[in-house]
């Protein structure tokens, strides 16, 4: 009898191992899609065999433990190659929204507009007296100018955009760096009582994955639980502690990175940072955007001062009544660039020479030149100083006055039926002061037409004052059909004026940089594509799950319970045989 309930315990246990394996097989089976999730199959051995003559007796299967398959070399590669995708990916997503901002057509776009304003101060300088051409030039400057204004103000919102990324990329950080120290702890005691983990492993590698995409990062075990080190081999997680990360925002108005000792103290790590999705944002925002924006910047900036040099040295169809300067000079500070200037609020201090400026007063209606006056700028001349020469000017006769004000604006003003043009100006300085310039503003986020053009088109300067009369017989006089201005800002279409090249070159040269690099990130980002979808098939080989093997170990658990219960069947016969002899 005693051998029979033996058979019969073997039975027993033979039928719990193949439940248990029926059940791992299933858990297998229904994460089939689970991210992150590791086959595991069930461990057997045979249990302790008996002493019994003439050897030992075999008293069936043990299951012994839930084994992860999982690969940990393979799991390290994909961490990394995880990291280095979240950089191509950010840097790809960005070039795309770059190119969307950068038209790279012939026919629309920055280039397109730049080549209507040249083309509109050419027809001007053709028809210098007429209304329509004028128009034109107008229509053109207001177009190019939104243009850059459109496209500066994109390209700052597409860096607060990035910011607004950074900021949620650290919160994401800290969530998950949280979330495997937690988990951490449940492996740790899960395992230090004899029991599996296998789910909650994978759901830590599944966060450090997830870190991984979100920054360059470094992860080892040790007793159960692993260590997690960032940029620059701080530390993220260490045993059941995680370290913070925070935001702020520079003086330059772009958000930072910080580290958090523990101590109150913290790290800028923005530098250090060089993988995953915040590495690819940094990097894009902080050299690539920031650097078009610059390239813009200097576009704008340069054709506002070109044309400007030429129209505030130039003249309309008639003489100003009135002008002011749009940029405000404290009184104290010399003009000519010195070091003080240079902190105070005029863009184009830098530019300003030594020379002389010739403004020419007119009387009546039709203007008849009424005299010229000649104003001196050098190293320490001031804007008082400027407007102490107009009004003492022997040749002024009380025609114009120039009046500085509080705020440091300088303002000139012709008597009544008087009016004047400004003839020569090669110090710069009223192009620096925004007088009877074309444009408006100081770069790309602020040009516009200015006011005095917008109002009429009378403002245009196509034409100069005739200092010697060698065109109208008369010193001072107004030409109607001259055009030497116009030419001039037409000229500017293929002037060296930027860094040796035209303004349209120096836009064509960004463009296709632009273009380059685009096209390389795409690359890029394929090929990481590929070699992530490598890595992850070979982990896949080794850790998923196929539905076809986990079909036939389910068949063969279920044969085997079958034949377990045949067994407790047999030995419930064989039991019953051996109480119907004893009766």
């Amino acid at each position: 009898m005693s051998n029979i309930y033996q058979l019969m315990n073997t039975a027993q246990w033979a039928l719990h191992a193949q439940q248990l394996g029926m059940s791992v097989t299933a858990h297998n089976i229904a994460n089939l899609n689970t991210p992150g999730y590791s086959r595991q199959t069930l461990i057997l051995e045979s249990s302790t065999p008996m002493d019994w003559a003439p050897g030992q007796l075999g008293t069936g299967v043990r299951a012994v433990a839930v084994k992860r398959i999982y690969d940990q070399f393979l799991g390290l590669q994909l961490q990394e190659e995880l990291s280095q995708q979240g950089r191509v990916e950010a840097e790809r997503r960005l070039y795309e929204q770059l190119e969307s901002i950068f038209s790279l057509s012939e026919e629309a776009g920055l280039s397109a507009d730049l080549q209507a304003f040249w083309d509109a101060w050419e027809d001007l300088s053709n028809h210098p007296e007429g209304h329509a051409e004028r128009v034109a030039v107008r229509e053109a400057g207001l177009q190019l100018a939104r243009r850059l204004q459109v496209m500066y103000d994109d390209l700052k919102q597409l860096q607060d955009q990035m910011d607004e990324s950074v900021r949620i990329a650290v919160e994401k950080v800290n969530e998950l760096t949280e979330q495997i120290a937690g988990l951490n702890e449940r492996i740790f005691r899960a395992e230090a009582a004899g029991q599996d983990a296998n789910d909650v492993r994978d759901q830590r590698d599944q966060r450090i994955r997830e870190l991984a995409e979100l920054l360059d990062v470094r992860s080892w075990e040790e007793d159960g639980k692993v260590t997690v080190l960032g940029p620059g081999g701080r530390l993220l997680v260490s045993g059941l502690d995680a370290w913070r990360l925070r935001t702020e925002v520079d003086e330059s108005g772009r958000v930072r990175v910080l580290w958090e000792e523990g101590t109150g103290r913290s790290a800028d790590i923005t530098q250090e940072i060089t993988s995953g999705t915040l590495g690819g944002t940094m990097e894009m925002r902080d050299r690539v955007v920031l650097g078009h924006l610059e390239t813009l910047d200097s576009l704008a900036r340069e054709l506002i001062w070109q044309v400007n040099a030429i129209h505030c040295a130039a003249s309309g169809t008639s003489p100003w009544p009135e002008l002011s300067s749009t940029v405000a000079v404290p009184d104290y500070d010399p003009l000519s660039g010195s070091p003080p200037l240079m902190e105070s609020s005029l863009p184009f201090a830098s530019r300003i020479t030594a020379g002389e400026i010739h403004i020419w007063v007119y009387d009546g209606d039709p203007p008849v030149p009424g005299g010229r006056i000649e104003v001196m700028v050098d190293a320490s001349t001031t804007l008082q100083d400027v407007a102490d020469q107009i009004n003492s000017d022997p040749d002024n006769g009380g025609r114009l006055t120039a009046t500085v004000y509080a705020d440091g604006t300088l303002t000139l003003s012709a008597a009544n039926g008087a009016g004047f043009s400004v003839a020569r100006d090669d110090s710069h300085l009223l192009a620096a002061l925004g007088m009877g310039g074309f444009f408006g503003g100081s770069g790309a986020g602020s040009i516009e037409v200015a006011q005095g053009v917008r109002t009429t088109t009378d403002r245009i300067a196509a034409g100069r004052v005739d200092e010697d009369g060698g065109l109208t017989g008369t010193a001072g006089s107004l030409a109607p059909g001259d055009n030497r201005a116009a030419l001039a800002v037409a000229a500017l279409r293929n002037a060296p004026v930027l860094e040796g090249a035209s303004l349209a070159e120096v836009y064509a040269a960004q463009v296709g940089e632009l273009g380059l690099e685009a096209s390389s990130a795409y690359r890029a980002a394929e090929y990481q594509e590929m070699v992530v979808q490598e890595v992850e098939d070979q982990l896949s080989s080794v850790s998923g799950v196929s539905v076809d093997e986990e079909m036939i170990r389910l068949m063969e658990y279920q044969w085997a319970y079958e034949a377990a219960a045949r067994l407790i069947q047999s030995s419930r016969e064989m039991i019953q045989a051996v109480l119907d002899l004893v009766r």
